[in-house]
């Protein structure tokens, strides 16, 4: 009986445990929130294209539009920017450098 119930609790530890890496990790963790900023900015970014390609007449309309999404994206770079900053500020390992590298964020006009 004793045997089965300690099984019994170390599988929901390991359940639990798997649990919480798979949602840190994927969902939660800096790199997650750093990659779905991303996926922002490249939507942001498609956006801005289709209205760059409807310029004609209603430009009144459209430049504001495309002042804003720049505006969301340079925001949602100072965001991505600032994570990296706080998690790998002081790293030395090339690898997290290379991240870092490849990450970051150049500010629009």
């Amino acid at each position: 009986m004793y045997n089965s119930y300690m099984e019994n609790l170390y599988f929901a530890l390991l359940a639990a445990g798997i649990t919480w890496a798979v949602l840190y990790f994927g969902f939660y963790g800096h790199r997650a929130v750093i990659r779905k900023l991303w996926k922002e900015i490249f939507e942001y970014a498609r956006v801005t294209g289709k209205y760059n390609n409807m310029k004609g007449g209603v430009d009144f309309v459209i430049e504001p539009a495309i002042r804003e999404l720049n505006a969301k994206s340079n925001k949602a770079g100072r965001v991505i920017n600032a994570l990296l900053d706080y998690h790998y500020g002081e790293t030395e390992n090339e690898e997290e450098k290379g991240y870092i590298h490849q990450h970051r964020y150049e500010l629009k006009n």
